[in-house]
């Protein structure tokens, strides 16, 4: 989020963080949050209050979840998210997913693995799943 901020780029950012693991001594002009809340109340009372341009969330596991992310999308916020699969592969068979993404609505994924450390930085997908960049 600081990335976006220092490269002068003004989008209002909202933090929702379930369980307070995710503030990291944020401290933007640019950045809400809000905590120990659902997705679903967070990103309702978000939207209408603070207007973000993105919802920065963590681990998308449950339907709720989901219904969350269409309403965001369906509002015109972008989203980063983050969910729990160990390639693409396996992402996308759960069927959690399966109609978010028939409609395409995340247009980057980025794989994250253990592989050398936590946060081995494994490549970047699209919306069609084709892998877009792979890191040297």
């Amino acid at each position: 989020m600081s990335q976006l901020s220092e490269r002068g780029l003004s989008y209002n950012i909202l933090l929702l963080d379930e369980r307070g693991e995710l503030d990291c001594g944020i401290n933007s002009a640019f950045t809400d949050k809000i905590a120990f809340s659902t997705k679903k109340v967070g990103f309702e009372n978000g939207i209408r209050a603070l207007s973000p341009d993105i919802i920065v969330t963590d681990e998308l596991g449950q339907e709720e979840d989901i219904a969350a992310v269409r309403y965001a999308t369906s509002c015109g916020v972008r989203l980063l998210a983050s969910t729990h699969a160990d390639s693409m592969e396996t992402f996308c068979k759960k069927p959690l997913f399966e109609q978010i993404l028939k409609e395409k609505v995340f247009k980057r994924f980025v794989l994250l693995s253990k592989r050398n450390g936590p946060g081995t930085y494994e490549g970047i997908y699209n919306e069609n799943l084709a892998r877009v960049y792979l890191p040297n």
